[in-house]
């Protein structure tokens, strides 16, 4: 009798081991979407043996239909074939746990993880084992995520089989690139390039290359160009994930060719000097020379313009000499404006004056207003009595140092016509 007992309960543990043995490819205990690791046929789950966990993993996307609750759900994402296919689960032994009546299993397939897109839910939760199956249509290439769950959290040892269309699904060859902008395309632009998707209702991804480093992924790509040269742009249909490509078509490759937009010259300046420095664009100018600076065409296509700039030297004016009497003011007859006062090589700027160009001219004033003042002594000089004439300057002079002459005419008053005497002296003879 122990010897049965023990026979028994050595073929119960290689029965488990063996179950779980083919608990391969793993389940995950949740979706991840793009992020999970991908079955690239439904077939590879045909035949799959596991037991539904002893722990609670309530991801399931229940209730559906209106009933269920989520307990220790499993997961499998998977790329469908397309068209019909067929998934039945046979379960056995179920159990729960923390004890009670064993129901069975449920289970469903969605199109995303926020158990969107509901393909099927479906559940026989009447018994300790049996049989759940479900026909469905699928999308060619599209992305699935299968999951199963026990229904009171029964622990079942269960065995998928598939029949109907669960293999790769086929994509056909793509057709060749297509480019919005035809070569050369400006350096710093970006353009539009595209494949018309594959005939047949498969859905691929897509991965765009420059020069092989990924870039893009659907059937059309907007790559831009930052650098001159040639570069090599390919594309390639594939199902699968970014880390696991299953199927894929051969590469469409296209050479395209970026190159800067050549210079444009502008049309040379003259530039007068009083406008020194001078700002063009990018430039602050000082000196006569060429000068470029960059600029995009449409927001990106990148160029130089090139420009001539000469300053136009500027020519010392004329000098100017005013000599007034006190009182009177220096008006130039140019701008009207009055410059009072003694002024000593003033430079006086007459703007836009210049006949071609209208540059500023100027000339240098030099004005004074001469002042004195005079007075008449009578001085006895030898015997004789004398008339002395004596001149003070009181003219300003800012700096200048002009020769002053003086002259002297005597007269009578009653007689001013006649000139008695040039000296600064003269003798009187008459008694008055």
């Amino acid at each position: 009798m122990k010897k049965l007992i023990l026979i028994l309960l050595i073929a119960t543990l290689t029965d488990v081991e063996t179950m779980l043995s083919q608990c391969v490819p793993a389940a995950l205990d949740d979706c991840y979407g793009v992020e999970s690791p991908i079955l690239c046929t439904l077939n590879e789950l045909n035949g799959y043996s596991c037991t539904t966990p002893t722990i609670q993993n309530p991801t399931a996307c229940l209730p559906c239909n209106g009933s269920g609750t989520p307990n220790n759900s499993q997961w499998w994402a998977f790329i469908a074939q397309g068209g019909s296919v067929t998934i039945t689960i046979n379960y056995s032994d179920c159990y729960i746990p923390g004890g009670g009546t064993a129901s069975g299993l449920e289970f469903g397939i969605v199109r995303y993880c926020d158990c969107s897109g509901q393909v099927v839910c479906t559940k026989n939760c009447i018994g300790s084992s049996g049989t759940i199956s479900s026909t469905v249509n699928l999308v060619a290439c599209a992305h699935y995520y299968l999951w199963i769950d026990g229904c009171n959290g029964d622990v079942c040892n269960y065995t998928i089989s598939i029949s109907g269309n669960g293999s790769s699904p086929v994509i056909s060859p793509l057709g060749p690139i297509s480019q919005a902008t035809p070569s050369p395309i400006c350096k710093g632009c970006c353009t539009d390039f595209w494949v018309e998707p594959p005939s047949g209702t498969c859905m691929p991804s897509y991965r765009w290359t420059i020069d092989g480093g990924d870039i893009g992924s659907n059937s059309r790509a907007n790559l831009c160009f930052t650098e001159e040269g040639q570069f090599q742009v390919c594309v390639f249909a594939f199902t699968g994930s970014e880390s696991e490509i299953c199927t894929q078509t051969p590469a469409r490759c296209i050479t395209v060719i970026v190159a800067k937009k050549l210079e444009q010259r502008a049309k040379s300046r003259l530039v007068c000097s009083e406008l020194i420095p001078y700002k063009w664009h990018c430039e602050t100018i000082t000196a006569s020379g060429t000068y470029r600076c960059p600029f995009q065409l449409n927001g990106c296509c990148e160029f130089d313009s090139v420009i001539d700039i000469t300053f136009i030297e500027r020519i010392d004016g004329p000098e100017i000499f005013y000599i007034g009497c006190p009182g009177e003011q220096y008006k130039d007859p140019t701008t009207k404006i009055i410059h009072l006062g003694c002024n000593n090589k003033k430079e006086i700027t007459i703007p836009k004056s210049t006949k071609n160009n209208k540059c500023d001219s100027s000339y240098f004033l030099t004005s004074i207003y001469p002042s004195s003042t005079g007075k008449i002594s009578i001085v006895c000089k030898n015997g004789k009595t004398m008339l002395t004439a004596q001149i003070k300057q009181n003219t300003t002079l800012c700096g200048q140092t002009p020769d002053f002459s003086e002259s002297f005419q005597w007269y009578k008053k009653a007689t001013p016509m006649t000139v008695l005497s040039s000296s600064s002296e003269i003798e009187i003879f008459e008694k008055s």
